[in-house]
């Protein structure tokens, strides 16, 4: 994805937060934004712990410190489950 002319690996980006303790899988993708062109969403599936504002200032710090500011996630959603294809 490019955020306001940098690439950015979605997979370096999902890497950065499942390194978080509470986070057994994620997924990033790009979402239109009239500045940036494009910033990151995080869909996060959580291990064992209640979603909360804190959880997600802590996942977007986890991006910050592994990444960088630029790949800052724009929201974080705590989900069930992440679609999958065939091949996983």
């Amino acid at each position: 994805m490019e955020v306001a002319g940098h690439r950015i690996s979605t997979a370096e980006l999902e890497n950065a937060i499942s390194l978080h303790p509470n986070v057994i899988e994620c997924a990033v993708v790009p979402m239109p934004h009239g500045i940036k062109g494009q910033v990151p969403v995080a869909f996060v599936i959580l291990r064992g712990v209640q979603p909360s504002e804190q959880l997600e200032k802590e996942i977007i710090a986890q991006a910050d410190k592994y990444i960088g500011l630029i790949a800052r996630p724009a929201k974080v959603y705590f989900v069930e489950d992440l679609p999958k294809t065939r091949s996983g």
